[in-house]
């Protein structure tokens, strides 16, 4: 080449250099930024929820929309039936699982499925349901599905299982941030699970309070009914009686007569010590 194209086709050889690392540049920020804002999401999702449902159901609606799923589904794994149990649902207009819809049923645990749930997974669905896939609907349906564990170390506590219309092969930043965020579920949802349990026990106590309180208002109302019926009449016939024997005797008998009105006057210190507590077990102003 000429001197003079030489030069032209370096300066356009840099141009295009500088076009593609701005545009590898932009790209990389995007999906920063694209991680980051699901990060995001999925935290507020934790703060806001109200319970483990919500919170399940959220997570996978964030999760969902960042790899561009057209279903998902978090199953949890139940260790006293040994089945793993649809927790949340993600459905094809990318909406959470209509009410009236057909629920997806637990699928009985095996120790080889367990073996093959325990890894991130790319599933091949074609025709035929694989193994792996604990929703079988989605044979015929959909093309490919990731399957990623939700596990503590060694422990597998449940899956998130999305599904593509075409074979869709996840790269390693999303395969990444998948578990990532698969980590960060299962500690909200533990945490989560803890609240829910929580509550449940302060509900209990709540109630086990009020049965307490309403045993012992019955139980006052019995003892003031008894102290009214039984000691109250019992006082005041005694009290009759002590003002009859008085009135009987003379008053020469003066030193029996103020025996007798003695007693007769703590007659009445009684019957008025008895109402008193009658009142106090029973107030007026609660009936």
């Amino acid at each position: 080449f000429p001197a003079s194209e030489y030069r032209t086709f370096q300066w356009v050889r840099e141009q295009l250099h500088f076009c593609v690392i701005l545009t590898l540049n932009r790209a990389y920020y995007q999906v920063r930024e694209t991680e980051a804002q699901a990060f995001y999401e999925l935290f507020r999702a934790e703060l806001e929820a109200r319970s483990l449902e919500q919170l399940l159901e959220a997570s996978l609606a964030v999760l969902t929309k960042f790899c561009g799923a057209r279903e998902a589904h978090i199953f949890l794994l139940d260790p006293g039936e040994a089945t793993w149990v649809p927790k949340a649902t993600i459905t094809n207009d990318g909406r959470r699982k209509k009410r009236g819809a057909k629920p997806v049923a637990g699928v009985p645990s095996r120790r080889a499925l367990e073996r093959q749930l325990a890894k991130p997974r790319l599933l091949r669905i074609g025709n035929s349901s694989p193994a792996a896939l604990l929703d079988p609907r989605w044979a015929g349906r959909f093309a490919s599905a990731w399957s990623v564990p939700l596990a503590d170390g060694e422990r597998l506590a449940g899956v998130m299982q999305f599904a593509f219309t075409k074979q869709y092969h996840w790269l390693p930043r999303e395969q990444e941030l998948l578990q990532a965020a698969a980590e960060r579920c299962l500690v909200a949802a533990d945490k989560a699970r803890l609240v829910e349990d929580l509550a449940a026990r302060e509900e209990l106590i709540r109630r086990l309070a009020e049965h307490m309180l309403h045993v012992e208002e019955v139980e006052r109302r019995r003892i003031s009914g008894e102290l009214h019926d039984e000691a109250g009449q019992s006082l005041l016939y005694i009290r009759l009686q002590l003002e009859m024997l008085e009135k009987e005797f003379s008053a020469a008998d003066a030193r029996l007569r103020a025996r007798i009105a003695g007693l007769r006057e703590v007659a009445e210190r009684a019957i008025l010590e008895t109402r008193r507590l009658i009142a106090a077990l029973s107030p007026a102003v609660l009936e």
